[in-house]
């Protein structure tokens, strides 16, 4: 029974570190996107095309992990 609770408990810590990194990945992105689309930042550039790279590029590695993730449940 003990070990049910502390598996339970691992994957609850997982879940919530997932989901504190999609915030993060989220919030980051928001500030780039109003930083970009403020005139008053000049140093800070970019296109609908460099977003849409960007997001392909994030949606990308975050399949590739959970792939890896799944692969390696798997085989264990």
């Amino acid at each position: 029974m003990k070990h049910k609770k502390e598996r339970d408990s691992k994957k609850g810590a997982g879940i919530i570190t997932g989901i504190k990194l999609v915030a993060a990945v989220l919030s980051v992105t928001c500030i780039v996107g109003w930083m970009i689309n403020t005139p008053k930042l000049p140093f800070i550039g970019g296109t609908e095309e460099g977003w849409l790279g960007y997001w392909g590029s994030i949606i990308g590695i975050v399949g590739a992990y959970t792939i890896l993730r799944i692969q390696l449940k798997g085989s264990l």
